[in-house]
């Protein structure tokens, strides 16, 4: 059966047949971040910022050339974020909604939604905890698409996804210190246009550990997880694992992991045993690197992370190939974030969570950096995928200058069928979608007020045709920014940008686009 299409600004809306589902979601998540009647407000941490800025562009829809539309676009946008982290209930939430209004009439006024909230509530002292989240966020519709870093510029390529999820989960010990989870991952995200279909993940996970500190531990894990899209028949996996870790020393350790999986994944089914190992290794605490390889359905499955950190800097890299049910933020497919690189240099000096936080936000204010850098388009796609990818990043923090940088090479194929039927798909035509890319942002200091800020992205997307006949298809794009930001007082800034966006596609021809944009930041304290 085909998916169900819905006009932009819709709000969530699952399958017909279960309401109950989404709506009794919403309650528990409701529930979970709301639970503060027993609560000191001297517990809760809350601030307010308000940023009023102004655009003028010569390409607000990103036409090609000949069909270049000027505009000025209003942008108000406040902020607030709540934060706790004692007693039974830890959350930290963010809202930003953008007002929007387009002043020559290019389209008509738009709000935009920005939110990320996340909550667990210990229901029964260390035994039953219950984890929430809420996510709304602006994606890219097609990868192939013009990419706006300006989300009020070029929006026929975006749409809204909005996700709420509930993992309830027990935990406990067993024995002489061994130990036992119990879980549950229900996730609902929907789309506010572009003609994507609902999705709901449920993963259940259970693993069970022998107890530390001997030379061999043993463990094992089970996950069974439901991906459904729309209304088309879900697809399902079967994941068992058991494991042996060899304690070598406090530093370092080797396992070997063995076990077997069944996957439905509509017209394709993968069953058979898993095998493979790896290795965990923490020389210092600033440093940290782990490692592993699985014989799976899909061939060689690996993961491979490196973390290193001093005063005033942090080093990553990061390597996979693995299966993925759906690429969104709630399913840990992020852009490389600005704040937490720059956490990563603070770390050492500012060990306490809250007071690096706070520091964060301060260089995040008064440096005027982007709340992102370069990083691969998540790829929307109604079936499973095989995700291959490689990505370093740096952050560097000194006295007057900042720099960060991320580069990445990343490969998306589709494993599964679409059994939805008439929803945006792009391998419908494409065997294979390939993203490259690097972001740079370099801010200096000039005075103690005053910084200036280089930032510039390239990427390149290309696909190769599963069709013969079917020509591949190929998008670059380049988008440089120069802004000053200035200080007026300890909590208000004003800014000044220039940008300029070079976009070539094969789907859409050349687009270019200047702007100039102006702002106005206030935080309430």
């Amino acid at each position: 059966m085909a998916g169900r299409q819905r006009p932009e600004g819709d709000s969530f809306r699952g399958r017909a047949p279960r309401p109950w589902v989404r709506s009794g979601l919403a309650f528990a998540v409701a529930a979970v971040f709301a639970d503060a009647r027993s609560v000191s407000a001297a517990e809760w941490k809350s601030s307010m910022s308000l940023n009023l800025s102004t655009t003028a562009t010569d390409n607000v829809l990103l036409g090609p050339r000949g069909n270049q539309q000027s505009d000025l676009i209003l942008v108000t946008q406040p902020t607030l974020t709540l934060s706790r982290d004692r007693g039974r209930l830890r959350l930290r939430a963010s809202y930003s909604p953008s007002m929007i209004g387009y002043l020559q009439g290019s389209r008509t006024d738009v709000l935009q939604n920005n939110l990320m909230a996340n909550g667990t509530f210990e229901a029964i002292d260390r035994f039953f905890f219950i984890d929430a989240r809420a996510i709304m966020t602006r994606m890219f519709i097609s990868p192939l698409g013009p990419q706006s870093a300006d989300s009020a510029v070029g929006t026929f390529n975006a749409t809204e996804a909005r996700t709420l999820g509930i993992s309830p989960y027990i935990t406990g010990r067993w024995g002489a210190g061994g130990t036992y989870t119990l879980r549950d991952d229900y996730t609902y995200t929907s789309f506010g246009s572009g003609g994507l279909t609902d999705t709901t993940t449920n993963r259940v996970t259970a693993r069970i550990s022998d107890a530390p500190g001997t030379l061999v531990v043993l463990s094992g894990d089970y996950s069974y997880t439901s991906t459904d899209f729309g209304a088309a028949r879900p697809f399902t996996s079967n994941l068992g694992r058991g494991r042996a870790t060899l304690n070598i020393d406090p530093e370092f350790n080797v396992f070997a992991t063995v076990g077997y999986e069944d996957n439905d994944y509509g017209a394709a089914r993968y069953s058979g045993s898993t095998y493979g190992g790896g290795f965990e290794w923490k020389p210092t605490p600033r440093t940290s690197v782990n490692g592993s390889a699985e014989h799976r359905f899909l061939g060689t499955s690996y993961s491979f992370s490196a973390l290193h950190r001093t005063a005033r800097t942090s080093w990553r890299f990061l390597a996979q190939r693995s299966e993925q049910t759906f690429q969104t933020p709630a399913a840990g497919a992020q852009s490389i974030n600005t704040r937490s690189l720059l956490d990563g240099t603070l770390l050492n000096r500012f060990p306490d969570d809250t007071a690096r936080a706070q520091e964060v936000e301060r260089l995040m204010r008064t440096l005027g950096l982007p709340d992102v850098v370069g990083s691969p388009t998540a790829v929307l796609a109604p079936r499973i995928v095989q995700v291959e990818s490689i990505e370093p990043s740096v952050g560097l923090h000194g006295i007057r200058d900042t720099l960060l940088f991320n580069m990445y090479w990343r490969e998306t194929t589709p494993i599964s069928t679409n059994l939805t039927g008439g929803i945006q798909d792009p391998f419908s035509t494409s065997a294979m979608i390939k993203q490259t890319g690097a972001g740079l942002t370099l801010s200096h200091q000039f005075t103690a007020m005053t910084t200036g800020i280089l930032g510039a992205d390239r990427f390149r997307t290309s696909t190769r045709s599963s069709t013969a006949g079917t020509p591949d298809f190929e998008t670059r794009q380049q988008t440089y920014r120069m802004s000053v930001n200035h200080m007026l007082a300890a909590r208000t800034s004003i800014s000044a940008t220039v940008r300029m966006s070079n976009i070539d596609s094969t789907q859409t021809g050349e687009i270019r686009e200047r702007a100039v944009l102006f702002s106005l930041n206030h935080l309430f304290q």
